[in-house]
């Protein structure tokens, strides 16, 4: 458990002077007391450097003078002297000076430092050691009215967001992305300066849904060059990047193959749900069944009780439309994803779409109906000229003979 402590328990030492306590004069020590000597050891501290900046509460909802807030921690056990060590930022710096307990973390606000950190710019907070090393540091670009940058990891993210409140972006401005025609726009975002680690599972690899895009469990990772490492489904990877959005789906924008280290691997098992809860899988390996009710170039609806998805068929997935067909009830795995508001299922090969059902024959097509009657007609009329026929045959005939 790690504790917390205010500043006031390690305040800067200040020069008071103190008025000596009055000793009543008729007070007198007798013989028999021994005067008191300390002889105690005065308290050691180290002079490691396990300082770190741990969080910054640039715009507190309350008052900035007292609720505004740098946070340093001591990451060893042992308990180190502050003697020397300063924070600082663009403009003003503060001498910290006691010490500090292992694993105890020191508040530090603004009453104290005088440093009055920015909320609508840039503003950079530098822990330097004695010796004059930086050994920490935190930027960010505008801060957010009661969220507190958080270091996590080694890397910087708003934390304690109320509902609705999303991390402060900025428009791109990256001319590398503009080749990107179908994950770049004008209403593409990024978090500036800010970058985050992930861990997870490769469950879709490069080049399936795109040469620039390739999914882990739970998110998209997006490299404008394509520059990705070798990989393999069910690889663990960690990578750090640019937390972004395209088209309203988040991703984390790497800056080369370098971005990403292999920890592991293991099994990839697609979650097995109903169409009504694919929202709540995006980035995510699913399974779900349906009839096929429409289908157009690239991409097909699925539709079961009442609910539909749109399945995106990609190039690169090798899936031939040709054998979708309309009326079949089919198993189709993929990747759930988000494209301006429509959420939708990429398949990743011919193998994740499965036919549960096929689609019911048409049945044969029945002769064209006739009027009995006239039917009837028409067979009396041929009779009756066949007789006439024969008749006038038989008499021709006599006639000759008799002659």
């Amino acid at each position: 458990m790690i504790d917390t402590v205010s500043y006031g328990d390690h305040a800067p030492a200040e020069e008071v002077t103190e008025e000596p306590e009055e000793t009543p004069s008729e007070t007198i020590p007798s013989e028999d007391e021994e005067e008191e000597t300390d002889t105690s050891t005065p308290p050691t501290c180290s002079d490691l450097q396990t300082l770190e900046l741990l969080s910054l509460l640039p715009d507190p909802t309350g008052e900035e003078e007292t609720d505004e807030m740098i946070v340093i921690k001591n990451t060893d056990t042992e308990t180190i002297c502050l003697d020397g060590w300063v924070i600082r930022d663009l403009s003003k710096s503060h001498t910290l000076s006691g010490e500090l307990d292992g694993s105890t973390t020191l508040e530090l606000p603004r009453s104290i430092t005088n440093i009055a950190l920015n909320n609508t710019s840039a503003e950079t907070v530098e822990l330097v050691a004695p010796d004059g090393t930086v050994v920490d540091s935190a930027t960010y670009e505008k801060a957010i009215e009661g969220a507190v940058y958080t270091q996590v990891d080694g890397a910087w993210e708003w934390t304690g967001l109320s509902s609705g409140t999303e991390q402060p972006i900025v428009s791109e401005d990256d001319s590398s992305d503009a080749g990107d025609t179908e994950d770049s726009s004008a209403s593409d975002t990024v978090v500036k300066k800010t970058l985050l680690k992930k861990q997870g599972v490769v469950i879709a690899l490069p080049d399936t849904f795109g040469s620039q895009i390739m999914y882990i469990d739970g998110l998209q990772l997006y490299q404008y060059q394509g520059e990705f490492p070798d990989l393999q489904i069910g690889d663990v990877i960690e990578v750090v990047g640019t937390p972004s959005k395209a088209h309203g789906e988040s991703r984390l924008k790497i800056a080369d193959a370098d971005a990403i280290t292999v920890v592991g691997n293991e099994s990839v098992t697609a979650a097995s749900i109903v169409l009504k809860e694919t929202e709540s899988y995006l980035g995510r390996l699913v399974e779900v069944t349906g009839k096929v009710t429409e289908r157009s170039a690239g991409r097909f609806t699925l539709e079961k009780d009442g609910v539909r998805i749109l399945v995106i068929v990609k190039e690169g997935t090798g899936i031939s439309l040709s054998s979708i067909t309309l009326g079949a009830e089919l198993k189709v795995t993929g990747v759930v994803a988000t494209y301006d508001g429509t959420v939708r299922l990429m398949p990743r090969s011919s193998t994740d779409i499965e036919t549960v059902v096929q689609a019911l024959l048409s049945a044969p097509t029945p002769p064209p109906r006739t009027n009995p009657n006239r039917t009837l007609g028409l067979t009396l009329a041929g009779m009756t000229t066949s007789a006439v026929g024969a008749r006038a045959w038989w008499w021709k005939r006599h006639k000759k003979v008799t002659a």
